[in-house]
């Protein structure tokens, strides 16, 4: 399990195609979908380490590393782009995920994300880094699920909440 895990830690979690790393060993809850990825600081990081596990010949323990081993790239973290946020959008949803968090956690969540504040430090250092890195939190509205730009579409969990709260979020 990676990307769970990840989320719940704060951490970066890399999750590779099945076969890039060698299940062996690995007791998994789906044969199709587990795979052995990096949980990691950064991203840079989480690359470095998905080098140097990825198998580069075949395990004969597991059979989809059997393909494809002539395509690996030498080193991952040369695709790790340190302006990769530039222009982004980030989108904080309240509804429906904070509704079943113990509110100590949501205070500091808010605490940490809040807009600009001379008194919050914590959240002026995100702010910053935000900005610094070319990214910018924005409020996330309900009504953009609802009706999503030409071209993209909303499904799952994210839907069901659109339908269920059509109002504008707070952050």
């Amino acid at each position: 399990m990676i990307v769970c895990p990840a989320n719940e830690n704060g951490v970066v979690g890399i999750k590779p195609t099945v076969g890039l790393t060698s299940r062996a060993g690995v007791v998994p809850i789906s044969h199709s979908q587990d795979t052995v990825g990096p949980h990691a600081r950064t991203v840079a990081d989480a690359a470095a380490v998905l080098t140097a596990i990825v198998s580069r010949t075949a395990d004969p323990r597991d059979p989809a590393t059997s393909t494809g081993r002539n395509l690996i790239p030498p080193d991952y973290t040369a695709f790790v782009d340190a302006h990769g946020l530039q222009g982004a959008r980030i989108g904080i949803p309240r509804a429906g995920v904070f509704d079943t968090i113990p509110s100590i956690v949501s205070d500091a969540f808010d605490a940490a994300v809040r807009r600009p504040d001379p008194h919050a430090r914590r959240g002026d250092r995100f702010q910053q880094r935000t900005r610094r890195h070319g990214a910018e939190v924005v409020r996330f509205l309900a009504t953009l699920l609802a009706d999503p730009p030409q071209g993209h579409r909303v499904t799952g969990r994210a839907a069901k909440l659109a339908r269920a709260r059509p109002l504008a979020l707070r952050i």
